[in-house]
């Protein structure tokens, strides 16, 4: 062991004394007897699996799903149609031709008959196991503390440990089990599923490090590495890992509650954890190279022999730190052997199992992933709020980018809390203050202390700003004729856009976005970005792009309506296509710049912004769009009319110059006080769960698009408005319908698609 590991040990059986001492009187006195200070013995009693390091192989406690294989194997009924050897074939010549059986061809004639298994899974048979897995090129040795037959069982065979069904195909080699779907569901869970919710922290943190986890380690992972890898760390274990019920069932049971022994026992316990950790290493580190073993097997035929001195390396190394045994080998005889076409492992099995191997890795890590970033969003807003004052927040990511932003430590070790500093205390603080205090306590668990919030600091300026730059350059993108600057001269070639060409493509006129998710819009840029960033604080802003090639795709979109209304404002006053909106704004603010339509629905000059006066244009233009595309052709009355007020844009759009009169950019329809007072009289009449509709709307709408689309506010200005500039009358109390249909009672939403408005509108239909 390391040293950083002993002086864990150390703490932990430290812990283990302290809370023993401290709990000494709640022990009852049939727990004392059993243990009577000899915890070796009742260490060893207790535990089903893995023993320690040094003890022999005929010794061995075999584990309850080997147990059960066995009784399975040796309880043949009396029908079965199993081949059976004669009992005069010279038992001799049997054992001259087992050593040159393939494992699982000797594992499983061992198996045809009481008299052969007797003999075969013998102490006597152990060179002619030993021989036979040497006879497979490359194969790890089989481990010390564990029976050859059980090796082969676990590497080669395909029957389920605890059930006996064939078609096992869930092998873990750190937890030493081959078991079924069904079975490896019931016997193997992760730690939050296990572990008794009562047990102490020393207690279950002493456990975890005396366990093996499911291995998720990638084989490839350790080709480089420079000291043993954290996967193989037992401090590392973590309760989201995976663990064999039966083995954690069983180490509680010895663990708690806690022994108390003599205090030569103390001594005699070091010892046991310090030997029972080494073995929970090895097992990890046999996992490993079983994994690299049977990955080279797998590969495509031009790069097994590379995936092959990969493996090489790793044996070597792990050799080397005395964790593993592997017989040295020469890889082209695996090549070899592979070309024969001999069969080190049946490639159909091997598959299966590396495709559940890995969904079984990933799933846990996915849970673990997003457990993260949910950590990590919660101090994005708090260090948004607390540590950024230099930025203007509505460019900046929401909570769910946000956090992302830090994900170079999501699965970095060193960021990663150790076992037994995994827990939250149970200190009082709520709110910024024990957000603070965990944000610097390299004890707490979520952000492991200053460690982290001293990387961050180091590069979250630099990760905002690339966020910002990306944003504004997947916009500017989404502007037609984006892609390259023309050239000043003539013969100069076109140039691509640089990042001040995207931020001055940002800010003209008629770059207005929407978003894709509620469709509102047409809001220019950092507002569309604020809106995303308050209305949808855990979606992010990127949807995937063509499988990660091209330009990332944003959940905003260019407002292809409000593009093409822009242009025909700026052509109608006499501006320039490429007007910047910061000039309109402030036309539209000192009221030089207005609609003369009179829509009281349009907000007051000083309160008017750019994008808001073009979708005010663009809805009175898809309105009568709407209209000319779902007009009845029957219509006989002439005087049902519809008119385009804004038709002729020179005409309703004013541009007044310095010294001219602003006074007329105020006037809104509104109606004399005993029109109104007749209009609010009719909407008292509206029955409840009805809407007002307009008449004449409906006699010259189709029947099929009169939903929603005929429908007046109730408001007596809006309905005033309405039949002078659409209709051309004043308002009768006849024209006022109401329908309790529901369609009509559905909430009205006025969604921008994107459709390209023609400049050709006749006046009225």
């Amino acid at each position: 062991m390391s040293a950083e590991d002993l002086e864990v040990l150390e703490d932990l059986i430290q812990c283990i004394k302290d809370y023993a001492d401290e709990h000494s009187e709640e022990y009852d006195t049939a727990h004392a007897q059993r243990y009577n200070g000899d915890v070796e013995t009742a260490f060893q009693r207790s535990l089903i699996v893995a023993p320690l390091a040094g003890s022999e192989p005929e010794q061995t406690l075999v584990s309850t799903p080997l147990r059960t294989l066995a009784t399975y194997l040796t309880n043949i009924p009396k029908t079965s149609k199993r081949f059976t050897v004669k009992p005069t074939f010279p038992m001799n010549i049997v054992l001259e031709i087992a050593p040159h059986l393939h494992p699982l061809a000797l594992l499983q004639y061992s198996r045809t008959n009481k008299s052969l298994r007797a003999s075969l899974l013998s102490s006597n048979s152990r060179r002619i196991w030993r021989a036979t897995l040497r006879s497979v090129p490359g194969l790890p040795s089989c481990p010390e503390d564990m029976s050859e037959p059980a090796y082969v069982a676990l590497v080669f065979d395909r029957y389920c440990m605890s059930c006996g069904t064939d078609g096992a195909y869930c092998a873990d080699y750190a937890l030493r089990v081959r078991f079924c779907g069904t079975c490896f569901d019931r016997n193997v869970k992760p730690g939050t599923a296990v572990f008794p919710s009562n047990l102490p922290r020393e207690v279950r943190q002493a456990a975890l490090m005396l366990l093996p986890s499911e291995d998720r380690t990638q084989y490839f992972e350790l080709a480089w590495m420079t000291k043993r890898a954290s996967a193989l760390d037992p401090c590392k274990h973590a309760l989201d890992d995976r663990y064999y019920q039966p083995e954690v069932d069983a180490l509680i049971k010895w663990l708690w509650p806690v022994p108390s022994p003599t205090s030569r026992g103390w001594d005699k316990l070091e010892v046991l954890l310090q030997g029972r950790v080494e073995a929970v290493v090895r097992r990890g580190a046999q996992s490993v190279v079983l994994q690299a073993w049977e990955r080279a097997l797998l590969i495509q035929k031009d790069k097994r022999e590379r995936a092959l001195r990969s493996y090489a390396k790793i044996a070597e190394r792990l050799n080397k730190e005395n964790l593993v045994n592997v017989t040295t080998f020469d890889v082209n005889d695996i090549v070899a052997s592979i070309l024969r076409g001999s069969t080190l492992k049946d490639i159909d099995q091997l598959t299966r199992e590396q495709t559940l191997r890995a969904q079984r890795r990933y799933q846990p890590m996915d849970i673990h992933l997003q457990a993260r970033y949910a950590e990590l969003e919660e101090h994005w807003g708090y260090v948004l709020d607390s540590h950024v004052d230099n930025y203007d927040h509505d460019v900046l990511p929401n909570r769910h980018d946000g956090g992302r932003l830090w994900d170079f430590i999501v699965l970095d070790e060193k960021y990663q809390a150790d076992v037994y500093d995994s827990d939250h205390s149970d200190e009082s603080g709520s709110g910024n203050d024990r957000l603070d205090q965990e944000l610097h306590d390299p004890r707490r668990f979520p952000v492991n202390g200053m460690r982290l919030w001293n990387s961050i600091a180091e590069s979250l300026s630099e990760d905002m700003h690339d966020y910002v730059s990306g944003i504004q350059s997947a916009l500017s993108k989404l502007m037609p004729l984006s892609q390259s600057v023309p050239p000043k001269n003539k013969g100069q070639k076109k140039r691509g856009w640089s990042m001040q060409d995207q931020k001055n493509m940002l800010l003209r006129a008629d770059a207005l976005f929407r978003c894709c998710q509620c469709d509102m819009g047409p809001k220019p840029y950092p507002v569309i970005h604020a809106h995303w960033r308050n209305k949808h604080p855990d979606e992010s802003i990127y949807v995937a792009s063509d499988h990660g090639h091209g330009s990332p795709l944003l959940n905003l979109r260019l407002c292809q309506g409000s593009y093409d209304v822009a242009h025909q404002i700026l052509g109608a006053i006499g501006l320039k296509l490429d007007m910047k909106r910061n000039v309109l704004d402030d036309l539209l603010c000192a009221g030089r710049l207005y609609c003369s339509c009179g829509d009281p629905y349009m907000d007051p000059p000083e309160d008017l912004l750019w994008s808001d006066f073009v979708w005010h244009v663009y809805i009175h233009l898809n309105m009568y769009r709407n209209r000319l595309l779902n007009k009845r052709i029957d219509v006989s009355d002439q005087s049902l009319v519809y008119i385009n007020d804004h038709a002729d844009l020179q005409s309703c759009i004013k541009l007044l110059p310095p010294t001219a009169d602003t006074t007329p950019a105020k006037r809104r329809v509104c109606p004399d006080p005993y029109t109104r007072a007749r209009v609010n009289a009719r909407l008292a009449a509206c029955p409840d769960g009805a809407q007002p509709v307009c008449r004449i709307c409906a006699a010259i709408t189709a029947d099929e698009h009169r939903a929603g689309d005929i429908a007046m506010p109730k408001r007596a200005d809006a309905i005033v408005y309405h039949m002078q500039a659409k209709h051309g009358r004043r308002f009768d109390e006849k024209d006022l319908l109401f329908d309790d249909s529901e369609d009509f009672t559905r909430p009205m939403r006025l969604a921008e698609k994107d459709v390209h408005l023609e400049l050709e509108y006749p006046g009225k239909i």
